[in-house]
């Protein structure tokens, strides 16, 4: 990350002299600047994806969280598998390839399509996080192993992988409350200002699931109290643990592993995959931190109270980590009239599925974006005139 200050200046003296007034494409120029420091190019080049979809059951569930029962998930997974949910139709519009993969769904059938990659204590799900730690460290190791393994069988499999982003997506009843009790834990925020109706949950139910939220989080009197007390110097790999669930965990592992790793972008989708990210910045030291912030491209706002809660701390955890490695002078470095740190969604369209539908519908931009630097003419190549101010 120490020469990512060079890159980033590099992309935008080729970026600003492309045949267009300087930032008139706004964010579609930042994400290629992204990409230029990500993969340290100015020839940065997206031509394939895959979307990750980890699926799980949450214990939470059992608190009466959603207003839909758990067996949705094993019910949606078999969907999955027969290319009949909102993922498979999108994936198909886009020309991306789709792994699911199973790390705690409660069900036994064996599905094509699916590939299970089960710790055998928690086969099911996990436990509720309202009474006790929803995963042993044995399973929350094994789940941030099997977002890893994921990210290498797609670098493995692509013809391209210099060329390859990863679009990251979950599916599990109840996940949105444990999302909220992530949040909550991570940013000390009143559960209501992290607590969104997920699939639905209104009135009473949703005034329930904030109760339900606020009492997994108390830092007095809750189940995780001595752990959160300690904010806001948490053990954020014991929180994860602490509240789950296990495709968060398994996002946590593959968004790491993909930008880490391999230097692959990936796409955030919506509200759990948002509070997975945040996690995988905060259990990261300071300069992995940094080129998390570099590779990790929002997809949108979700269509949930709780977004912009979201949003804001993982500007926060972006900032802290941006402070310290992109600077060259301790300060931030102009991000296109912004910082980069600035935790910048590229669209809202009340969107609140999940599944990895928004990453899915953000990759021709990403795509877009890679043209911009590599395709675009520049006013002296062009025989353009520049602007005369």
């Amino acid at each position: 990350m120490d020469d990512s200050a060079k890159w980033l200046a590099a992309a935008w003296a080729e970026i600003d002299i492309k045949t267009k007034p300087q930032k008139s494409l706004g964010l579609i120029e930042d994400w290629g600047a992204k990409l230029v420091v990500l993969k340290k190019s100015l020839k940065p080049r997206v031509s394939s994806g895959k979307v990750l979809l980890f699926a799980a059951d949450h214990g939470l569930a059992d608190e009466d969280v959603s207003p839909f029962p758990k067996q949705v998930t094993p019910q949606m997974l078999i969907n999955l598998s027969l290319g009949g949910a909102a993922i498979n139709a999108f994936c198909r519009a886009s020309g991306l390839d789709l792994e699911v993969i199973d790390v705690g769904v409660d069900n036994d059938k064996e599905l094509a399509n699916i590939t299970v990659a089960k710790h055998p204590l928690s086969a099911h799900g996990t436990l509720s996080s309202l009474r006790g730690p929803a995963m042993t460290p044995e399973e929350l190791e094994h789940a941030l192993e099997q977002g890893r393994q994921a990210v290498q069988r797609a670098v493995a499999a692509s013809a391209d992988p210099d060329s390859l982003a990863i679009g990251i997506g979950e599916l599990g009843i109840g996940n949105t409350g444990t999302a909220a009790c992530l949040l909550a834990a991570e940013s000390r925020l009143p559960a209501e200002e992290v607590t969104g109706s997920g699939t639905g949950a209104e009135g009473e139910r949703l005034r329930h699931k904030i109760a339900t939220v606020a009492a997994v989080t108390d830092p007095v009197n809750g189940p995780h109290a001595e752990a959160l007390a300690k904010w806001p110097d948490l053990d954020f790999k014991d929180v994860l643990r602490r509240i789950g669930g296990l495709e968060i965990a398994a996002m946590v592992g593959a968004i790491r592993a993909a930008i880490l790793e391999h230097h692959v972008p990936v796409l955030v989708d919506g509200i759990v995959t948002l509070a997975a990210y945040l996690f995988a910045l905060r259990i990261s030291a300071p300069e992995e931190a940094a080129l998390l912030t570099v590779g990790a491209f929002l997809a949108h706002q979700p269509d949930q109270s709780n977004g912009s809660a979201a949003l804001e701390r993982i500007r926060i955890a972006q900032k802290s980590a941006i402070d310290q490695f992109i600077a060259s002078d301790g300060q931030p470095k102009p991000w296109n009239g912004q910082e980069l740190w600035k935790a910048e969604p590229l669209f809202q369209v009340r969107m609140r599925l999940g599944e990895g539908t928004g990453a899915a519908l953000a990759f021709p931009t990403l795509k877009a974006a890679a043209h911009l630097v590599t395709d675009m003419a520049t006013f002296a190549s062009a025989g353009v005139s520049e602007s005369k101010e």
